[in-house]
């Protein structure tokens, strides 16, 4: 009986391509989904689907670089961000929603005018997105698909990369998201520090989806998936709550110019200005916002606890260790980081990696 070949040992090209191809058609399968009542689920379906495609095509750059041209990798992007600011307003409304019952009659109104204010973003959002799709996902589909099916050997110029390996290929790009994963985390040193937190939550992304075919064929690839999907699982709530506080704030912001210009109505009520002020009562709303923030930010802070004594501190060296292994580097070893996070001297300021 034929031994079917290992996933790892085909040809980097030729496995690109397959994996490619096969992303496209779940990406496709997924949007048909999208639109439809009975479909709650669809938007992140098609969203997952997206983000392996182009985690394919990022892992796979040296084989798929010359066949997708630069214009349809940045449709991908640009239609992989419209999706995200739909998903973002759908999960922050969620979350309001969710606070509704624990918070008192007065506070309850803050909320719900911010519900509806999330509300009719969201729907503008979709509006968008829609629009985004209509126009881009029938044009970078077929583009796609006349590129990866005229494709049955290694790209014009490829020269000798044509006989390498899948294995090489995935070691390669596990070990530099590796280190950059690495450089991230590292990064992190107070509860201020987003970006270098939603960068590192894109490493994980990015790994994860690139090792999820190999599963079986790499050693201890399942752990170190299931310990990505929990540490993106806190960074995500992190951004989540980054994100939400941008709205919290703009509400706070617009409702204090509401009280601001009322009260410049009363002091000056003869001024041109206040003749022509359209009066609102946006001022109830104040004590609803500001017990969200509370609550927002005690969760915030909870996460980032989380993160720090979870994974900074305990988990993470191990994770990056079990990547180094996978990646075919066995001379590391994991070490705990400190557990004192504050400024370091300045002898020390250098960074100190998880290895």
């Amino acid at each position: 009986m034929k031994t079917r070949k290992r996933l790892l040992d085909r040809p980097a090209t030729e496995l690109a391509l397959v994996l490619a191809r096969k992303a496209l058609d779940r990406w496709s399968e997924a949007h048909k989904r999208l639109g439809q009542a009975d479909a709650p689920g669809a938007l992140h379906a098609f969203r997952v689907a997206l983000r392996r495609l182009r985690s394919t095509l990022r892992g796979f750059r040296p084989q798929l670089e010359p066949l997708v041209p630069r214009r349809t990798r940045r449709r991908l992007r640009r239609l992989a961000r419209a999706t995200g600011r739909s998903r973002n307003l759908q999960v922050q409304r969620e979350w309001v929603l969710a606070q509704l019952d624990a918070l008192s009659p007065e506070a309850r109104t803050g909320a719900q005018w911010l519900t509806a204010r999330l509300t009719s973003s969201h729907q503008e959002a979709d509006e968008q997105l829609a629009s985004r799709v209509a126009k881009d996902f029938g044009r970078i589909r077929r583009k796609l698909r006349r590129c990866l099916k005229a494709a049955k050997s290694a790209p014009a110029g490829e020269g000798s990369r044509s006989s390498t390996t899948a294995g090489v290929v995935v070691r390669d790009a596990v070990r530099r998201w590796t280190q950059e994963l690495n450089q991230r985390l590292n990064a992190i040193r107070t509860a201020a520090d987003w970006d270098d937190a939603h960068a590192a939550r894109i490493s994980v992304k990015r790994t994860r989806y690139l090792l999820k075919p190999f599963e079986e064929e790499l050693r201890a690839a399942g752990d170190a998936l299931e310990q990505l999907t929990e540490l993106q699982d806190v960074l995500g709530a992190l951004q989540d709550a980054r994100v939400l506080a941008d709205e919290l704030r703009a509400g706070l912001v617009e409702i204090g110019a509401e009280r601001a210009r009322k009260l410049c109505d009363e002091l000056l009520p003869w001024s041109a200005a206040a003749q022509a002020t359209t009066r609102t009562s946006l001022a109830a709303g104040h004590p609803g916002l500001v017990a969200l923030a509370h609550r927002l930010g005690a969760e915030y802070e909870a996460t980032f606890d989380r993160l720090r004594g979870e994974w900074l501190e305990q988990r993470a060296p191990t994770l990056l260790f079990q990547l180094h292994q996978l990646a075919g580097d066995r001379t590391r070893r994991p070490r705990r980081r400190s557990r004192v996070l504050g400024r370091r001297p300045a002898r020390q300021r250098r960074v100190r990696r998880f290895d």
